[in-house]
């Protein structure tokens, strides 16, 4: 059309955070390229990665390792998402149209899936005077320039600090990854101007996390000031919407600081590049072959939702924060236990072997019934929560053995059946409670209200198997508001 101009957001930070040559701008980063080794094992389908956003000469073979994965890829558009450093605003700014320009050329934005996002909800808003100024997204497009010639770009920005924000943008990025040859990238840093071993204690906390795809954990983390990292959000946002779209787990390609570059150990910024992906490595610990073992961010979002469940009243709806990171096992039928304890002192213990509820409903209920309803003890007020030990277990479908011998203690939980009576222990207290496979069937017939021999004298036994997941004292806690 006559008269439209087409908007080119120019470069912010050429010749400051990399060079402004295009030849020494394109020789750097294919030298930082080159000397990466990162590569994802086989049979895992990449979903997003994390970028630190420095200069080149601090961050730069850091973010190499994460673009390393691309290679022999073929990914069309790359969502980036990153923080504000400079404007402040509320919601999530999207640059809808047009290109961001870097020494190297044009990226060109992928209009059509800009407006796709920006429909997804009212915090989404099409603001490219937010993106003039920021580098965190800037610095990464003469990497994908290079790694992925081809791609298009999505360039995000989130703004004050709201998990509202991070809800609705996780959801948004899953919808983005219905497309497998779209990829998800957030960008960000880690503590800022630390000592050295202070900022790897922060920064190790960080990487524990992202190691174990928990990205709720890592939200609570943040906002209880026990990590630091200037994209947090963004990096919390991309790896629940890469886990709504079927990502399970993460790898961690590198973790440096700025002292590296500096020789500066006093004062350090910390970086740090993953991966997260579908598809699981083998483990070498196998749940029995009708059941699928639950990756770490499942048991993150269980653990979780068990704590809301319990604090929250009886008659109140089931919590919905974990629900956003459902995955197909969570939302299968499922048997659950959850365990409430006060230091060694059982706290509640309630499950379900009914199998005919979602996963997550089932630890839902169960961690409800552990806090208000077992019989066995006063009904937890919610100021005890945060001083709780939260236990899920996850168990298999309960199958009969006619033959005492092939009970495992350690592995199998039991249960004891007689007329109407019936007791069931977990699997976990034979090896907590040092219980060979005698005891464990003789404290079942107790648990049943039957002779400790009646297992001996023709009670039904039934055994199952359970993944058992464990939070201590004060690490599920949330600190309310957005």
């Amino acid at each position: 059309m006559a008269g439209h101009s087409r908007p080119v957001r120019e470069p912010s930070v050429a010749g400051m955070f990399y060079p402004s040559d295009p030849g020494e701008l394109g020789a750097t980063v294919d030298g930082l390229l080159e000397r990466a080794h990162s590569r994802l094992e086989p049979g895992r389908e990449l979903k997003a990665i994390a970028c630190p956003h420095a200069g080149y000469a601090y961050s730069g073979p850091t973010a190499a390792e994460a673009f390393a994965c691309l290679k022999g890829t073929d990914f069309s558009t790359v969502v980036l998402v990153g923080p504000d450093h400079y404007i402040g605003f509320e919601g999530i700014a999207v640059y809808s149209s047009g290109a961001f320009k870097t020494p190297l050329g044009e990226a060109e934005v992928d209009e059509e899936l800009a407006r796709v996002l920006l429909d997804t909800g009212a915090g989404m808003r099409d603001a490219p005077e937010a993106h003039r100024r920021e580098h965190s997204l800037e610095v990464q497009i003469p990497f994908i320039q290079r790694a992925l010639p081809r791609a298009r770009i999505v360039p995000i920005l989130m703004g004050f600090r709201s998990r509202t924000n991070v809800e609705l943008l996780a959801n948004a990025l899953s919808r983005a990854l219905d497309n497998p040859k779209v990829l998800l990238l957030a960008s960000t840093d880690l503590s800022h101007y630390h000592p050295r071993d202070v900022a790897r204690k922060l920064d190790g906390r960080f990487t524990e996390l992202v190691r174990a795809f928990a990205p709720t954990s890592l939200w609570d983390a943040l906002r209880a000031g026990e990590v630091e990292a200037c994209g947090g959000d963004s990096v919390v946002s991309v790896m629940l919407g890469a886990g709504l779209a079927g990502a399970e787990a993460s790898q961690i390609l590198r973790y440096e600081d700025s002292g590296e570059s500096t020789g500066d150990t006093q004062s350090v910024v910390g970086y740090l590049s993953a991966a997260f992906f579908r598809g699981m490595p083998p483990r070498k610990v196998e749940f029995e072959a009708h059941a699928r073992m639950l990756g770490p961010a499942e048991a993150d979002a269980l653990l979780h939702l068990a704590y809301e469940s319990a604090r929250s009243s009886p008659g109140a709806p089931a919590p919905v924060l974990e629900l956003r990171a459902l995955t197909d096992a969570l939302r299968a039928p499922g048997r659950a236990f959850v365990t409430l304890r006060r230091g060694r002192d059982l706290r509640g213990c309630i499950g379900t072997l009914d199998g005919s509820r979602p996963l997550w409903e089932a630890v839902s209920w169960a961690a409800r019934a552990a806090a208000h309803q077992d019989p066995r003890f006063e009904p937890v007020d919610p100021e005890e929560m945060p001083g709780l030990t939260v236990e899920v277990s996850v168990l298999s479908e309960p199958r009969p053995v006619s033959n005492p011998e092939d009970v495992v203690a350690g592995r199998h939980g039991v249960i004891l059946t007689e007329g109407h009576r019936r007791g069931l222990l977990l699997p976990q207290l034979a090896e907590e409670l040092g219980w060979d496979r005698e005891t464990l069937l003789s404290q079942g017939c107790l648990k049943a209200g039957l002779p400790p021999d009646a297992w001996r004298q023709g009670a039904a036994i039934e055994v199952f198997e359970a993944q058992v997941f464990q939070a201590g004292p004060g690490t599920l806690a949330v600190n309310g508001g957005s």
